[in-house]
């Protein structure tokens, strides 16, 4: 796997600086909204049974465990200030080892139900996992290899191709 280092232009830059404001703001609303459920379901509370007990340590690990990911993410902060100062991306090839396609039904009362089409990759130190469409899934196969642009510290992706194709990301707030 070889990995080519490329000076990041100014619009790649402001990609990445957008991404990870955008990821803090998802992070800190959820936060506050899982908070603030967290305290309207126990306002008015006197009396607490052992379902309601376990609902509390099981809604409190998941407020938890948003602050941690929002806190992690803040910190982050360096390896995007460094991206800033140094300007540099990498550009390697990585190779597809897995596709899974992921099925989620709804509840007994909705026949919703959405698909995650989930790309795994070999062992590499900038991306293990990758979301996407499913027209772009349908469109590689185990062992294709793809082109991967990331900034050198923060690892944020700026752009993924298979066979000059660019291959968009399902989920990605930018």
């Amino acid at each position: 796997m070889e990995i080519k280092e490329y000076k990041l232009s100014e619009k790649e830059l402001k990609k990445i600086k957008k991404k990870y404001w955008k990821s803090i703001l998802v992070n800190a609303i959820m936060f506050l909204v899982f908070t603030i459920l967290f305290y309207l379901s126990n306002k008015n509370r006197t009396n607490y049974d052992f379902s309601l007990i376990l609902f509390n340590i099981l809604f409190g690990i998941a407020v938890l465990l948003l602050f941690l990911n929002l806190i992690g993410t803040i910190l982050s902060s360096k390896d995007l200030r460094k991206d800033s100062k140094e300007r540099k991306k990498i550009k390697t090839a990585i190779i597809i080892k897995e596709k899974n396609e992921l099925v989620k039904t709804g509840s007994s009362r909705s026949n919703i139900s959405t698909t995650t089409y989930r790309l795994l990759f070999e062992n590499n130190d900038f991306l293990t996992v990758y979301d996407v469409r499913k027209n772009d899934f349908n469109k590689v196969k185990v062992g294709d290899t793809i082109t991967l642009v990331c900034a050198k510290y923060s690892k944020l992706v700026i752009k993924i191709e298979w066979n000059s194709i660019s291959i968009k990301n399902k989920g990605y707030l930018a």
